[in-house]
């Protein structure tokens, strides 16, 4: 996924021990970033090679640990979606997630 100057994130990470409490949401706006964290980004979602990514990523038998996590990608007006437990992220997705925590 190249990254447009249009492109918005929002993570969403609930569930865990508290259970389906209100998520917690971290949204970014790419043409918001600086110059930096805009190549950062073009990285991460370059390693997530999120078009190999399934659009969920469920545990069969999921722990208490084990947030939902929801990433919604918008960009050129098309939007799209990936879904997944945390203990079921390929390490690519995990990065960009995290990264998104720490930036958004």
């Amino acid at each position: 996924m190249r990254l447009a100057p249009d492109c918005s994130l929002e993570l969403r990470e609930q569930g865990g021990f508290a259970g389906p409490a209100a998520p917690h949401i971290w949204r970014i706006h790419a043409a918001q970033l600086d110059p930096a964290q805009q190549a950062q980004l073009a990285q991460l979602l370059q390693a997530a090679d999120l078009a190999q990514q399934p659009p969920q990523q469920w545990a069969a038998a999921p722990k208490s640990w084990d947030f939902e996590m929801r990433l919604c990608i918008t960009q050129a007006g098309q939007q799209r979606e990936w879904a997944w437990h945390s203990s079921q992220a390929r390490p690519g997705l995990q990065a960009l997630a995290e990264w998104l925590k720490g930036v958004a």
